[in-house]
């Protein structure tokens, strides 16, 4: 401990009580520590964090040297900051939350897609993001697929590998290698030269969870509905709470352009009809 001058912690809304202790007791009476973190980005509750030690850290650490408020978007469009402004603005909680002013001005509209199956919806995303790259207006790596659940991955890549577009799946447990390894995999297959020339990129898919902390030029957040996102039942206010905080780090993962999209049915033959996410409204 006495090694130790002077300690940052970021994400600090992830803290768990195990690591705030931890902390105290590197601490001891030394006052020179640095935190930073955003209570709309707890997302890990499951897991024990819980953004109460950051926003009571100015009482616990008084007086504080300083207390900066972070409330200036450099990533995003005006547009995608201004919709993720609005998803914890409808929280009973949004006291809590900074709400944050968009460095660029503008921007593309986000876009609200509904489809009639899954796969009807994991094909139209992938028909879209090829044609993007092709039109040269992106690289296969500058295009992101969320999913609230590992399990909405499969007939995403199933696309994916029909389009012969190159990826790398990302699950809440880490990266995860696909039987498709890379875009030179694809050289005895016949994939168009356009593609072959971005093999250093693959289209991201991943989990919300699982990419907190990256960003993408162009994301495609799938499944936005009642039961896939918020997740289940809703009845317990504060896990519909944390299903709010995943959309807007969903959201907020979009530097240029955002596409949200749901299916009405899981498959043409079974299934009830799903509604649209309340967050999309």
């Amino acid at each position: 401990k006495q090694s130790i001058g002077w300690i940052t912690v970021d994400e600090y809304q992830d803290v768990s009580p195990l690591q705030h202790e931890l902390l105290r007791l590197w601490m001891g009476q030394n006052r020179d520590i640095c935190v930073v973190g955003d209570p709309a980005q707890t997302i890990y509750s499951f897991a024990g964090a819980n953004s109460y030690y950051l926003l009571s850290f100015p009482q616990e650490f008084a007086p504080l040297g300083a207390d900066i408020s972070l409330n200036t978007d450099y990533r995003s469009t005006e547009r995608i900051v201004g919709l993720a402004n609005r998803v914890l603005a409808a929280s009973a909680h949004k006291k809590d939350y900074v709400k944050v002013k968009a460095v660029t001005k503008g921007g593309v509209r986000v876009s609200q897609q509904v489809f009639a199956t899954d796969v009807e919806e994991a094909l139209g995303v992938v028909e879209q993001i090829a044609k993007l790259v092709k039109s040269g207006a992106a690289h296969l790596g500058e295009c992101a697929i969320l999913t609230r659940t590992n399990a909405q991955q499969q007939v995403v890549c199933k696309a994916l590998k029909a389009a012969k577009l190159p990826y790398r799946v990302r699950k809440d447990v880490g990266w995860q290698r696909n039987v498709l390894e890379d875009a030179q995999s694809y050289g005895a297959q016949g994939i168009s030269d356009v593609f072959a020339s971005s093999n250093i990129s693959t289209v991201t898919v991943s989990t919300i969870h699982a990419v907190k902390g990256l960003e993408f030029a162009h994301v495609y957040v799938i499944g936005c509905s009642e039961g896939l996102i918020p997740f289940g039942s809703t009845a317990d206010d504060s896990a519909l709470e944390e299903e709010r905080r995943l959309m807007y780090v969903a959201i907020t993962r979009a530097e240029k352009t955002l596409h949200l999209s749901y299916a009405s049915r899981k498959d043409s033959g079974t299934g009830m009809n799903r509604v649209p996410s309340r967050f999309l409204a």
